[in-house]
């Protein structure tokens, strides 16, 4: 283990174990030379052969060309150039972002083999700053689901299954990016790029144990539709996961545009700057504003309030003072606009999909990628979604989702009874990027430190299988279905003989065993 006395860059191979190496100290360690990216990255595979695979993070993990970029860094390096600021540190990326040399596949079978001409840019900006790409991450189909359940079907070009927990491997690991929180929180990757619609990386982060932050939209270097299989026009929004915050920093400091200001976009009305500085907060004075339908006011579990509760008391005995205030406001707004998410939803993603495509001189068109959909209930949506694009036009609306939040997830330390990571999250407004960050900085002084997972993870030795009954919904025309309609149920069970002998038996009556898509988050907020 890393001997917490000594600084990263002057440890062997043989005093550390290097996948428990936050990123930061990844870096500082690769850059001294101590070690090489090639034996870094080899680290990581070593433990993703040592029965990390089980969990299922990665949708393609192209190991020829992830270990010779980390042998390019190494002879750049041998040569006398500079290899900084990143010095090789591997990122996972969710496999809705482009990255060439890699098929963006969204975890749906007719993009399985759907190779982009180009990165997004944000990727760009990772790579020109000497990182290199661990590997495509895997994610609930389409970005369309917050608990990354896909069912376990081979394909002409791969694999499509469901993520697992890295603490608790009968339970969900949170979506829509389901492979990079379970990355990070397993140690297979030290860093990770995700994409948030409504909640995907900040569900994931809290169910592994990690920080996860949607930044102010416009802020990071991607483009919708050229460098993003989207979901939605209005919402998209890449952003990032780590296991520190000082992680968490580092990769946005490389993926964000500091010089620009956002445009205005629903609920950004006016152009917002994207430079996030980093200061110094001092939680004593600091006033955090309470929400009145906060945690417990929307039935959380008492395992959950409590550890809600032994958090906000040792951010009170830090000498934060919260605030309640009336969010009966902001809880309307949120109401009116999710309640347009399903008309919306199925009115966008056809329309963003369809440019998508054509963006990419992909032979395929929405129909053929939404036919060919793995999980029964979205496909049923997804195909009802046309009739509704195609007999609709955008007047129509009232008005699209605009319903926006800029947050930023967090660990609080503390686990629920099964084993499973709780996590709270701070909102701010747009532009806020730089104070959230700061003051989730803040608070990591003062939490507990959240232990990694269990090594070997229960799962070893043996592979998930969730196979789900198909829905029901046969109208056409304008109607879309409604959340009864589409109920699909889906039980988990594993096949082989797993290291822990409870998932070997673990079938159609375990608490992930039967369950439907469509859940909430879970997470805690606060504003701030």
């Amino acid at each position: 283990m890393l001997q917490a006395a000594a600084p990263a860059a002057s440890l062997t191979p043989a005093e550390t174990d290097l996948t428990e190496l936050t990123a930061t100290a990844a870096v500082a360690l690769l850059c001294s030379r101590n070690v090489t990216t090639v034996a870094y990255v080899q680290a990581l595979l070593d433990r993703l052969d040592a029965g990390w695979s089980c969990i299922n993070s990665f949708q393609t993990l192209n190991r020829t060309k992830l270990m010779a970029d980390a042998a390019a860094i190494d002879a750049k390096a041998a040569s006398g150039q500079s290899i900084k600021p990143l010095c090789g540190l591997p990122l996972a990326v969710k496999d809705s972002i482009d990255v060439l040399g890699y098929p963006t596949t969204a975890s749906t079978p007719a993009l399985l083999n759907a190779y982009p001409t180009s990165s997004a840019p944000l990727i760009n900006s990772y790579l020109a700053a000497n990182g290199i790409i661990m590997g495509k991450a895997a994610l609930d189909e389409l970005q369309d689901g917050g608990n990354s359940v896909n069912p376990t079907n081979q394909y002409e070009y791969g694999l499509i299954t469901t993520m697992l927990n890295a603490y608790n491997q009968t339970r969900i690991a949170g979506g829509s990016s389901g492979g990079s929180g379970n990355s990070v929180g397993g140690r297979i990757a030290p860093l990770a790029l995700c994409e948030d619609t409504g909640g995907s990386c900040r569900m994931p982060a809290s169910a592994n144990g990690i920080y996860g932050f949607r930044p102010s939209l416009g802020c990071y270097n991607f483009t919708t539709g050229m460098g993003l299989v989207p979901a939605e026009f209005t919402r998209d929004t890449v952003g990032s996961m780590a296991r520190e915050i000082d992680d968490l920093i580092l990769l946005d400091s490389i993926v964000r545009m500091p010089n620009i200001t956002t445009t205005g976009h629903g609920m950004i009305p006016e152009p917002v700057s994207c430079a996030a500085p980093i200061t110094n907060i001092n939680l004593n004075g600091t006033r955090i504003g309470l929400p009145s339908t906060f945690g417990w006011a929307t039935g959380l579990s008492g395992e959950i309030v409590a550890a809600v509760n032994a958090t906000m008391n040792a951010l009170k005995a830090a000498g934060v003072v919260f605030v309640p205030f009336d969010s009966g406001d902001f809880t309307d707004a949120a109401n009116i606009a999710w309640a347009g998410v399903p008309e919306s939803d199925n009115y966008m993603e056809p329309e963003a999909t369809a440019r998508y495509l054509w963006l990419h001189n992909y032979n395929l068109t929405v129909t053929e990628v939404f036919a060919a959909i793995n999980r029964p209930d979205l496909r049923t949506q997804m195909m009802a979604s046309l009739q509704l694009n195609a007999n609709t036009a955008a007047g129509d609306f009232d008005a699209f989702v605009e319903f926006l939040q800029y947050v930023l997830a967090f660990p609080t330390g503390q686990f629920s009874t099964d084993g499973l990571p709780v996590g709270m999250q701070f909102s701010g407004p747009p532009g806020a990027d730089g104070l959230l960050l700061s003051l989730a900085k803040a608070v990591s002084q003062v939490l507990p430190t959240l232990p990694a997972p269990a090594s070997p993870p229960g799962c070893t030795g043996c592979t998930a299988n969730v196979a789900f009954n198909p829905a029901t919904f046969t109208q056409v025309g304008n109607s879309i279905p409604t959340s009864n309609q589409t109920y699909t149920n889906f039980h988990l069970t594993f096949n082989g003989t797993c290291n822990s002998p409870s998932l070997t038996s673990y079938g159609q009556n375990g608490v992930f065993g039967i369950g439907s898509h469509g859940f909430s988050n879970g997470l805690t907020t606060v504003a701030i």
